[in-house]
């Protein structure tokens, strides 16, 4: 980023996988009213998803890919794929 274009961080979070998730102001608003508009004022359950997720043991530990799922929709997930 050009340090003379700085952006305001809208939050700031720390992961379980061991690295930090820093969201700008404009890049909320691209996630909120382009990509995913039900997250709009959700930066709350945003953040909890973030900082409380875990990783899924059925994912191969080689993809960087790293997808974070809110505790209770893990839980539901589980219990979907045990029966």
């Amino acid at each position: 980023m050009d340090r003379g274009h700085e952006e305001t961080i809208l939050f700031e979070v720390p992961t379980p996988l061991g690295f930090r998730v820093r969201v700008t102001r404009s890049c909320w608003d691209l996630i909120t009213t382009i990509k995913h508009p039900v997250l709009a004022g959700k930066e709350s359950i945003v953040k909890n998803t973030l900082s409380n997720s875990s990783t899924d043991p059925r994912k191969p530990q080689r993809c960087r890919l790293a997808a974070f799922t809110h505790p209770a929709r893990r839980d539901a997930m589980r219990e979907s794929h045990a029966s």
